[in-house]
């Protein structure tokens, strides 16, 4: 007979202070050198969650494991639309640098309205699509970083109660076969 042992406290407060400051600055770091690779697993998360609609999988996954892989999928979506989110300055500059003709940001110093310093950007571009598209950015950045998760729950969601109604489907095959 084994007995069930809970973790305590102190072990996950360990494991969160060394996620916190080991994990997320290196996971940071290789966002901001490889961002593409980001994006497209970014853009591919509401994808894996419509593939667990996969018939084979029906047969293979249990609900705790349904429930866990929707889980997975919809934190790796919410921690790369927070690196988006966090990184926004950066790939607005890179992008602006490689594709924009006459790209320019300039930084200084401002103050938010309760008198807390921070650094503001005022980022240009020659022509007007390039300005428009550099307003748009900002805006298409943050919707997705909104859309993305919450499709990824939704689509999800939806798999997994196709999948549970196409096993009491199948279980009531069977037992009407008998």
């Amino acid at each position: 007979m084994t007995r069930n042992r809970e973790i305590p406290g102190w072990a996950w407060l360990l494991v969160g202070l060394f996620v916190l400051f080991f994990v997320v600055p290196f996971i940071g770091g290789v966002f901001r050198s490889v961002p593409l690779a980001f994006f497209i697993l970014w853009v591919v998360c509401p994808c894996l969650a419509w593939g667990l609609r996969s018939p084979s999988l029906v047969e293979s996954l249990t609900p705790h494991g349904y429930s866990a892989a929707r889980g997975v999928f919809v934190a790796c979506a919410v921690a790369i639309s927070f690196l988006f989110f966090a990184h926004y300055d950066f790939l607005r500059d890179q992008f602006g640098q490689r594709y924009l003709d006459g790209y320019s940001v300039y930084y200084f110093k401002d103050v938010d309205e309760f008198g807390r310093p921070l650094r503001a950007a005022d980022a240009s571009a020659d022509s007007f699509s390039g300005k428009a598209l550099l307003y748009l950015s900002q805006w298409v950045t943050i919707g997705m970083c909104i859309v993305i998760p919450v499709l990824t729950w939704k689509t999800a969601s939806a798999s997994i109660s196709l999948s549970e109604k196409r096993k009491r489907e199948s279980n009531n095959a069977m037992n009407t076969d008998k």
